[in-house]
């Protein structure tokens, strides 16, 4: 996907998002940079670490034990309402709650890979 220039990725903050039924818009500044600029994009994959702060105006809700955010069975951050957001995944510390391991190398492999799988999957239906 690389390759292709279907996923791109990007060492920037977040400013805001903003999802809607085709996809989000992100207004990010780049590392190294003072100028915001949005893109909009099929999906964001959350790979923060702990010192991620919530972004928007209404963050996810967080996991019951308080450690993460509440997420549905393949990793997508659950909205206020209990659905589960179709264009985020996590992978990392975010995930603590749920999987208490979630910061070593192996368990962040197989949280990146089942985010990369699910991602991929819901895009096979996306036309570029």
């Amino acid at each position: 996907m690389r390759a292709s220039g279907g996923l791109r990725l990007s060492a920037a903050r977040v400013l805001h998002f903003a999802p809607d039924a085709d996809g989000v818009d992100v207004a990010i500044r780049r590392r190294g940079t003072d100028s915001a600029e949005t893109l909009r994009v099929a999906m964001v994959i959350n790979c923060t670490g702990p010192g991620l702060r919530a972004v928007g105006d209404r963050p996810p809700p967080a996991d019951a034990s308080g450690l993460g955010l509440d997420v549905a069975p393949d990793g997508r951050p659950r909205r206020a309402d209990g659905t589960p957001n179709p264009h985020l995944w996590l992978a990392g510390p975010l995930l603590k709650g749920a999987y208490w391991e979630a910061t070593a190398v192996p368990e962040l492999r197989v949280h990146a890979a089942r985010a990369a799988k699910h991602a991929m999957a819901s895009l096979a239906h996306v036309t570029p």
